[in-house]
């Protein structure tokens, strides 16, 4: 009896996740998102080289805290069936700037003082598989592993000498989904990626989230817009050097959708 009932819930289980991904804001093969943001950089950093210990410093301290328009694309495939979809996406925010210090700094063993160029670049490229245990027509969400290919890269320029921060490591995180769709043509979509570090030479916290509502006038192409921001709390050892860096990249978004 326990062994026929076990076969009948899961079966039921199982038929009840099919009906209810028939529609919904996840019921779809194929998904390409692209969109660009106004997003800003916000925090400190400090670079330490050679037992020379850096300087703390914030974006604007350097003239780092403009925003800029970043490209942003998220390619995913679904099972509409049995709600398991994968995500791969991408994100490249750069930016430049100049400043005469208020107060000399150390950068990476070197000492900055006066005016000063400065460069900052940032590239996050993921993968993400989920599952969906509610998926809706009226609204769902979805559980799952992501990985994050994370490269940092500041640079200060002053009368000739540059000094370049340049790191990059891979960061494994939780992945958590949500949407709700109120009306045929209107939806409403959440995303979070984040985990708390140690990993290797790394420590610290990594936290990325999005909010988005699409409008569909037609059935496979749709508007999207939003708010994106991504927040980094980390230390980076390398041999003799050490990066430091608690920032935030924040700020809208608009684009395109097509899904299939």
């Amino acid at each position: 009896m326990h062994t026929r009932a076990l076969i009948s819930i899961t079966l039921l289980a199982c038929a009840g996740t099919a009906m209810a991904a028939d529609g919904g804001s996840w019921d779809y093969w194929v998904r390409a998102q692209v969109s660009g943001g106004l997003i800003g950089l916000s925090g400190d950093a400090k670079y330490t080289d050679q037992s020379v210990t850096g300087t703390s410093f914030s974006m604007a301290d350097v003239g780092l805290d403009s925003s800029e328009v970043t490209p942003n694309l998220e390619l995913s495939a679904g099972t509409p069936i049995f709600d398991f979809h994968a995500f791969l996406g991408y994100q490249a925010w750069e930016t430049d700037g100049s400043k005469t210090l208020s107060a000399p700094i150390n950068f990476g063993g070197t000492n900055f003082s006066g005016a000063i160029n400065s460069k900052a670049e940032l590239t996050d490229i993921y993968a993400e598989v989920n599952w969906a245990p509610i998926a809706l027509n009226v609204a769902g969400f979805s559980i799952g592993l992501a990985a994050h290919q994370l490269t940092i890269m500041t640079s200060l320029e002053s009368s000739g000498v540059t000094t370049k921060l340049d790191e990059s490591a891979i960061l494994p995180t939780l992945a958590l989904r949500a949407y709700a769709a109120p009306l045929d043509m209107i939806e409403v979509e959440a995303m979070i990626h984040g985990l708390a570090l140690p990993l290797g030479d790394i420590s610290g916290s990594y936290l990325t989230g999005q909010i988005q509502v699409s409008y569909y006038p037609m059935e496979n192409i749709g508007v999207i817009g939003g708010w994106r921001q991504t927040m980094i709390d980390v230390e980076i050892e390398d041999g003799g050097k050490k990066a430091e860096a608690n920032i935030t990249l924040s700020g809208p978004f608009l684009g395109l959708a097509a899904q299939f």
